[in-house]
């Protein structure tokens, strides 16, 4: 059965949370109260800047987590002879592929490249999750069906009208078309279906999914685990400005960064892995304007909604992505300024958490 809508859950927030919300909440307010009343804060500006030193420390020692733990996964995998010993795949996987605005050809491409994957036919469901403001959906998803379909365990398409009450983007759509698969699955399905999120134009090698399955069977709950992988820009680098390119690389190494996190807490960026089960227990994604950065809403919610501590499991398999490029140099230029502005709305989720940390207890989290 499918859960529509989760009372709020009063759920036990870590204290090192509440902690680094609390500060920065003040800072905030200090900052902007300062001027009327005439204080000197110079001490607090050196404070600031020493515990910027710190972050970026920090984030250093996650870049050599990232750099030791990719090498060792891809040694796993891609050393000659290293794959022999693999068997198939375990659970089902839906592959939630979100479609409006793509060329045909970037949408194929993304299909394509999961149906050469030895275990698309027994184990892939391509979830292809269109909008109902996109005129040619019916033809994209057709085309792509007679193609492709007899090469996954099912090829499935939802298309998605815009509430009064949704924001546009990514969460709305794709919520709609998970939710429109679970309610035609039995629920003791979900436990062993595994949804993966990711965009339009990514390409996921097939050891993604051994490696997610691999990390799922090592943590004592899969259902309370979200999985992320960093996602890098080269598919099509060549064709865009070097200040896109420059941008998207300084973008990845941030995202990978905070996905091998010391902590195991963080965000993922665009492309996940998670339960059915766990989507359905927290009550899939919210679709307000709270919720406009979608993959590090989900993350946020999924802690506050579950009795379990929510981790972020890395998956060193990284996924490749394409820059977001226009008909000229100028339209790639403000295409990417474009996209950054969606990005920092996501600032967002800030006002939803600290919602429900004035509304939560806190205690020291358990280790995963």
């Amino acid at each position: 059965m499918v859960k529509i809508e989760n009372p709020i859950n009063n759920k036990d927030i870590a204290i090192h949370k509440f902690f680094l919300s609390f500060v920065l909440f003040s800072l905030i307010l200090l900052l902007l109260i300062a001027p009327v009343l005439h204080l000197d804060l110079s001490n607090l500006v050196l404070l600031i800047m020493s515990t910027g030193c710190l972050f970026m420390l920090l984030r250093a020692a996650s870049m050599l987590r990232l750099a030791y733990q990719i090498p060792m996964t891809i040694k796993r995998y891609f050393c000659p002879g290293a794959d022999s010993g693999l068997s198939g795949l375990k659970w089902r996987h839906v592959i939630v592929v979100p479609i409006y605005k793509e060329t045909l050809e970037t949408i194929e491409s993304t299909v394509r490249s999961l149906s050469l994957h030895r275990s698309s036919a027994s184990n892939y469901v391509i979830l292809c999750a269109h909008e109902k403001a996109d005129i040619n959906h019916e033809e994209k998803f057709r085309h792509i069906h007679d193609a492709l379909a007899d090469r996954f365990l099912g090829l499935i398409k939802s298309v998605h009208a815009i509430a009064p009450q949704e924001c546009p983007g990514k969460a709305a759509n794709v919520n709609h078309a998970v939710r429109s698969y679970a309610a035609s699955q039995d629920e003791w399905y979900f436990s062993g279906t595994m949804v993966t999120v990711i965009d339009c134009d990514t390409l996921i090698n097939e050891y993604y999914f051994y490696e997610l399955e691999r990390k799922a069977t090592a943590v004592a709950n899969p259902h309370s685990v979200i999985f992320a992988a960093p996602a890098f820009f080269e598919i099509n680098r060549g064709k865009v400005p070097c200040f896109v390119r420059a941008v998207d690389d300084l973008w990845s190494l941030a995202g990978a960064a905070n996905i091998f996190s010391n902590s195991k807490l963080g965000f993922p960026i665009s492309n996940y892995s998670l339960s059915l089960k766990m989507l359905d227990e927290m009550g899939y994604w919210d679709v307000d304007h709270d919720s406009v950065g979608e993959d590090f809403h989900t993350f946020i919610k999924a802690t506050v909604k579950l009795d379990e501590d929510v981790w972020l499991i890395p998956i060193g398999i990284p996924m490749n992505n394409e820059n977001v490029i226009g008909h000229t140099y100028t339209n790639s230029l403000f295409a990417r300024y474009s996209q950054a502005m969606r990005h920092a709305l996501g600032i967002a989720s800030t006002a939803y958490l600290f919602k429900h940390i004035l509304s939560s207890t806190f205690r020291l989290p358990d280790p995963p």
